[in-house]
This record gives C-alpha cells, structure tokens and sequence, in this order.
C-alpha cells in the first residue's frame, strides 16, 4: 500500500490520473444536483455487495429517467477501477460511482447526450469502535418525489449534519413527517426495542440502505416503526452503513449507552462473519 501514488480516476470510459481526470461544467450533477451515486466498502480487493450497489443504482436511474450502460459493463469497470487503485488504497478501499445526468443546456433542459460517470477509489478509513448521535427536529420527507434514491442533491444532509458535528455529535437521526424514527443523515438507524434489534420500515422515508436490507435478511435486525421519542428510552442504538457496517452509538443526545450493548455486539460479529464469507451477499 502506498497512499503517495497519484489516484486513478473512471471517467466515461476511461481510467486516468486524478491530476487529467476532468469534467464540463456544465454537468447537470454540478449545476443542479441532478445525478445519483453509490459508496461502497472493498474488502480484499472485491467490492463488497456490488450487486445490490448496482441494483440500488439502477433503480434511482430509472426512477430520475437516467440512462445506465448495462449493469456487467459497470460492474467490469467498477473491478478496474478497484485495479488501477489497489497499489495505493491496499486490499480494502472506499469506492464511489457518481453518475450525472449529461449536460444542462438550460433550466430544467437536459442534453441529449449520455450521463457522464465518475468512478473514484480512496483508502478506506478505519470505522469508529462508537459513536455520538443527536435527534434533530428537521424531518424526512416521506412522501418526496425522490423519496429513497441516493441523488448527488445530498446539501440538506450535509448542512444538518455539520450542525451537529458543531454540537460535538457525529450523525443527526431525523424523524418522518409523523415523528417517527426515519434515518440519519448518512445513515440507518436500529434502536433496541423489547428486547430486539429493530430498524424502521422504508414508509419513513429512510434511503434503503444495502447493509440495512443485509440486517433484515440475515435476521440481524426487524422492521418495526417507533416514535423518535423512543430513542430517549431505547437500551442500544446503532447506526449502519456501507463502509462502516454497523457502529453502536455510545451517547445518544447527551445519554450514555453501552457501546456496545449485548444486542450489538452479538450483530456486529455475525454481521462481519457474513460479509466476509460472502462478498456478494
């Protein structure tokens, strides 16, 4: 692993030094927010979950009227990607694909041109052992147009969570328009709840995370919907996501919480076990 060497960047088809990787200005991604984009975890070398990634990608394509190559294409250039970096990053790395939707050539217009893709791959930072969360009162809006889609139109969820980094915390878990638990803003929510590990129903309003959907189906986690009231009272939280997989909040609005509690710790283990057993669950 050698972090001094130049980053290869993807680039519509091309993979090239960070310091000639280039963008038209116009990119609908840059001028509007008008893109998706996916960050995943790799370990070993293989991109973990890319299946699911693309899947989730292809979906918010579809649902922003985006055309997509064909999944195998992408999957091929995501692994050279992975290639091109793996001397600098070492084995595991954080990777993302951003995709925006062509050129502007006025408001709202698009061009008529494909979407642009960018796919870059950085070293992948350890995860936190805890973390720090606080409950804010800005909500989720579940019934948005683009409700569950992973946009490059990410400012809102950046502006709140520097709010709360200003408050000493690391995440901000968001209520639904009905004040009840959704997400944080870059993040899954599971809270303990009667015993078990719970994380609420994408009826909130909360982004479908791939290692959330993994919770549920190795039976990690339930689906459950509980007021945000709930946190004041919940035994463990815990926030999950691609590159960190599942981390157990230690202060959840100025209350201390076993980080992590029996619950957790038995998740996060069998959670790694799994993955690592499967690197395309």
């Amino acid at each position: 692993m050698d972090p001094t060497r130049e980053a290869q960047v993807f680039i519509d088809g091309k993979i090239m030094p960070a310091s000639q990787a280039k963008v038209n200005v116009s990119q609908r991604a840059f001028t509007s927010g008008d893109g998706i984009f996916e960050t995943l975890k790799v370990i070993q070398g293989e991109p973990f979950a890319l299946t699911r990634h693309l899947k989730r990608l292809s979906e918010g394509a579809r649902r922003m009227r985006i055309e997509l190559p064909h999944l195998a294409d992408l999957a091929g250039q995501v692994r050279e990607t992975v290639s091109a970096n793996s001397e600098r990053t070492g084995p595991d790395a954080r990777f993302r694909i951003t995709v925006s939707a062509g050129e502007s050539v006025g408001t709202p217009a698009r061009g008529d041109g494909p979407p642009t893709i960018v796919m870059t791959c950085d070293p992948l930072a350890s995860p936190p052992e805890s973390t720090v969360a606080i409950t804010v009162p800005w909500p989720v809006n579940e019934r948005g147009f683009f409700t569950g889609v992973k946009t490059t139109s990410y400012a809102e969820n950046y502006g709140i969570l520097l709010l709360a980094q200003t408050q000493g915390a690391d995440e901000a878990i968001q209520g639904d328009s009905r004040g009840r638990i959704s997400e944080g803003t870059t993040s899954n929510v599971v809270v303990e709840h009667e015993g078990a590990l719970v994380t609420p129903n994408l009826e909130t309003g909360c982004l479908p995370g791939v290692t959330r959907d993994l919770l549920i189906e190795w039976d990690l986690v339930v689906e459950h919907n509980l007021p945000m009231t709930h946190l004041a009272q919940a035994s463990e939280v815990l926030l999950s996501s691609s590159t960190r997989d599942l981390v157990p909040v230690r202060s959840m609005d100025g209350r201390e919480l076993p980080a992590p509690g029996p619950l957790g710790s038995s998740a996060v283990a069998e959670f790694v076990e799994r993955a690592l057993s499967n690197l395309d669950p």
